[in-house]
This record gives C-alpha cells, sequence and structure tokens, in this order.
C-alpha cells in the first residue's frame, strides 16, 4: 500500500467479489491514506538523491575526508549488503526490508559523500578498487568498535596511546590499505595494552576482539 502511495504511474485491474486468502492490514482506510501521504512527501524529499530505485550504490574512497564514520545498528547492517552490483531494490528484498527504507538509510549516506549511485552494469568510480575485500565503510566502523573496547580494557591512562594508534589505521584504511590496516591496529592496541596493564588484560582484549575480525574476513 505504501510503496504504490508513490508510484507516479502505473495500471491496475480490479475483479468484483474476488477476495485474498490472508488479511495483512489491520488499520483504517483514514489512516492508511495520512501514513501514505506523509511517506509521499518524505519521498520527494529522497527523489532528490536517490532519483530511481534500480540504482546501484557502491562505497565512494572520501580520501580527503578526516572525519569519523559513525553508523546505527541498521546502517551497519545495510552496508554489509553494498557491493557495487546489486541495486537498491535488490538489497531491499535481500534483506526483506522494504526500498523505502533502504532508501531513508541510504540518504544520509549519499548526502555525506560515503556512497554514490550509478546505473547498473556500469558500477562506480571506486567500485573496481574496493570489490575483492572489505568495504572501507565496513572497516572504518568496525575499527571504532575496536577502538571503544580498548579504552574500556585499558582505561583513561592509556587513552591517548590508543587514539593515535585508531587514527593512523584510519589514514591507512581510507588510503586504501583495506582490512591488513585493521589487523595492524589490533596488533597495536594489544602491545599497548600489554604494556599498561599486562599480559593478562591483553589477552582479554585479543579474546575479544578476534572474533570480531574473524568475522570480517569470512564477509
Amino acid at each position: 500500500m505504501y510503496e504504490m502511495a508513490i508510484w507516479s504511474r502505473g495500471t491496475f485491474s480490479f475483479k468484483p467479489g474476488e477476495e485474498s486468502d490472508q488479511i495483512t492490514i489491520h488499520m483504517s482506510n483514514a489512516s492508511l491514506m495520512m501514513e501514505a501521504a506523509r511517506r509521499l512527501d518524505e519521498w520527494r524529499v529522497l527523489s532528490r538523491k536517490i532519483p530511481s530505485l534500480d540504482l546501484v550504490p557502491y562505497f565512494t574512497t572520501r580520501e580527503q575526508v578526516a572525519d569519523q564514520v559513525t553508523l546505527s545498528p541498521q546502517e551497519w547492517i545495510l552496508v554489509t549488503r553494498i557491493d557495487g552490483v546489486q541495486t537498491i531494490e535488490e538489497i531491499g528484498r535481500g534483506l526483506k526490508w522494504t526500498p523505502f527504507d533502504v532508501s531513508k538509510l541510504l540518504f544520509g549516506m549519499v548526502t555525506n559523500d560515503l556512497v554514490a549511485l550509478g546505473n547498473p552494469g556500469a558500477g562506480g568510480r571506486g567500485h573496481q578498487r574496493w570489490q575483492t575485500g572489505p568495504n572501507p565503510v565496513t572497516l572504518l566502523g568496525l575499527a571504532d568498535k575496536i577502538r571503544s573496547v580498548a579504552i574500556d580494557v585499558v582505561g583513561s591512562g592509556g587513552e591517548r596511546t590508543i587514539e593515535k594508534q585508531y587514527t593512523a589505521a584510519r589514514t591507512l584504511i581510507e588510503r586504501g590499505e583495506g582490512f591488513h590496516a585493521l589487523r595492524g591496529m589490533v596488533e597495536q592496541h594489544t602491545k599497548a595494552i600489554s604494556l599498561l596493564k599486562g599480559n593478562e588484560t591483553a589477552a582479554m582484549f585479543d579474546e575479544q576482539v578476534r572474533p570480531l575480525l574473524g568475522e570480517m574476513q569470512r564477509t
């Protein structure tokens, strides 16, 4: 119902007396129309950056950008599905999300130059550079998580060292070093924690972050 609300044209057929086997809508007609109108207004804004659901999202390199990348849980899920091949509609279908919900998340990423949109089959500028490994936005998001774990383990006394190592890894990731830079950051964090807090604490940190690296290598 809500997807139909954003269509600008289409055809339909009506068969009197034919009913669906399932009842999936439990809202009143008035409530449906009000929500559909709200989404239509929102779609008009989204369409300024996302003119078609047939476009393919891909990651930009962001080589000159120094700000940190912070992702919400839903954005984190979405970036793991962006491969420079699937269209917005295909990504939504794979996640069982509506194209509207996918577009809402992409709108912020496109606005902040994390993601660009290209035509199907054409790829995008920078797509070939990242397609053989984890994309840089995913790596930066994981680096943020690992930094947080390290700071929690080492405490305020070692925060400056952790931040310095994290900043260096961010720079390498944005230059295209990929997973190698992330793994190097973990090794540096482990050494720093060992010197500051001892081998037992360093082993505890390593035990917490190694599964994250293993999962990333499998994606």
